[in-house]
């Protein structure tokens, strides 16, 4: 995998462990406030980093039977994407997380986790998510892979509000 600059990204995707938690957290709060910024306060992104990122969620999280949490390593082993798959029921997949540290977003690995995560489980016919209106770099991303709009909903995170736009995919 190459940049327009002509660096070469090597990687592997495979499921979480966990020993990787803590990495993982660490990814997960800086692309979230990085991502949220111009949405969301400080105050609410440090909070929803303290307590959905919390790793002992995660740690659950990646022993669930119904979830599938899958990172991204660069060759040194250290974590530059991640994504995690929830079935919801025999046919249906919600993407609830696709974050790729910023340094290495828009070289493909996004794709390639999204692709991992269908793979994992070849009986679904669609794949859901919820992105935020002002996450440009994701409606992009997601709408490139064949997501559509289906509708949109009003969230509340610690008392402030953001508009996210439903998407699916039909696979």
């Amino acid at each position: 995998m190459s940049n327009d600059m002509g660096d070469i990204y090597m990687f592997n995707i495979s499921k979480v462990e966990k020993d990787d938690i803590h990495e993982v957290k660490k990814l997960l709060s800086n692309v979230w406030a990085d991502t949220y910024k111009s949405i969301l306060s400080e105050q609410a992104i440090n909070k929803v980093t303290t307590i959905w990122h919390n790793p002992k969620l995660l740690e659950a999280q990646c022993e669930s039977k119904n979830t599938l949490f899958a990172i991204a390593k660069e060759h040194t082993q250290r974590i530059i994407g991640l994504a995690t798959g929830n079935l919801i029921d025999d046919k249906t997949l919600n993407l609830s997380r696709l974050y790729i540290a910023k340094e290495y977003q828009r070289v493909g690995i996004g794709s390639l986790l999204l692709n991992y995560v269908m793979d994992e489980f070849p009986l679904i016919e669609k794949i859901q998510l919820e992105v935020a209106v002002g996450n440009q770099k994701g409606i992009s991303f997601y709408t490139k892979n064949g997501f559509v709009a289906v509708t949109s909903k009003d969230e509340e995170i610690e008392n402030e509000h953001m508009e996210l736009i439903v998407m699916e995919k039909y696979i």
